[in-house]
């Protein structure tokens, strides 16, 4: 599993992740879909963690620069 996350990959990344995370606690949208944007924002904040992504092994992507590995 090698890394395949660029830095600007991983920043934004990380502010959809706590925007959505924040969605949660405060209840704007009160139903099941609270449950779905905490999880997405815990998946985007887990891909940033471990720098990878699986949908872009899949499709033979990445956004981290030759410079950056």
């Amino acid at each position: 599993m090698q890394s395949n996350l660029g830095i600007l990959d991983k920043s934004i990344r990380i502010t959809v992740a706590l925007t959505t995370m924040a969605i949660y606690p405060i209840n704007i949208i009160e139903s099941n879909a609270n449950y779905m944007f905490l999880a997405t924002g815990a998946l985007l904040l887990f891909t940033v963690l471990t720098g990878y992504c699986p949908l872009y092994t899949i499709w033979n992507f990445s956004t981290k620069d030759h410079q950056e590995k």
